[in-house]
Order: structure tokens, then sequence, then C-alpha cells
């Protein structure tokens, strides 16, 4: 039996190098989203990628402020985090590779 979930969601770790070098992650929930809407996002513009990350990034976790203390998601904190260069195009990798993770079980 196929159990068809019509809005899933997966947790994957975002892996970013910050400005300096540091590798860094943090743990994204993305939407699944089906192809039609996947492919009606130009991901090799700015503004393709900040739309999609917009409509599939729905949680994050593990992120902690410059002294070190946990920052609680929330809307304006993933706004943020996706109008950063050095987040975008590992969050839009991370939700791509994400996903055919979750294909591999199918």
């Amino acid at each position: 039996m196929f159990d068809i979930d019509l809005k899933p969601v997966f947790t994957t770790t975002v892996k970013i190098i910050a400005p300096g070098g540091q590798e860094q992650s943090f743990e994204g929930t993305f939407e699944a989203l089906d192809i039609d809407a996947f492919e009606s996002f130009d991901l090799a513009t700015g503004a393709g990628a900040r739309a999609f990350l917009e409509r599939v990034l729905l949680k994050v976790n593990d992120i902690i402020d410059g002294q070190g203390n946990p920052v609680p998601d929330s809307p304006e904190l993933r706004a943020k985090l996706i109008n950063k260069s050095w987040v975008r195009g590992p969050a839009v990798k991370a939700y791509i590779l994400g996903q055919r993770g979750g294909q591999a079980g199918n």
C-alpha cells in the first residue's frame, strides 16, 4: 500500500561556509514540493532562490547568536538567513539532496 502524504516535510542539515571560511551548519525543515511547484521557481536567480526558500523552509534549529545563546526559530530569523548569500545556495542544495534521500526510499 502506498501512503501518500499531501504535504510532506523533511528535516536535513544545511552545511555552510561562513565568511572567513569557517564551516558551520544548522538543521532545516523543508516542505517537499511536487514537481510542478518546484519547476515554477527559477533557482538560477537570486530572486528565484529567495522565493523558493521562503516557500519551502519551514523551520530552522541549531542557530546561536554571537555570544553562543540559542536563537529560536521565527519567520524573521528565516528571512535573515535566506538573505545571506552564504546560506541561500547551501540551503537550496540541502533541499535538493534531502528530497532525493526521501525519493530513494520510495
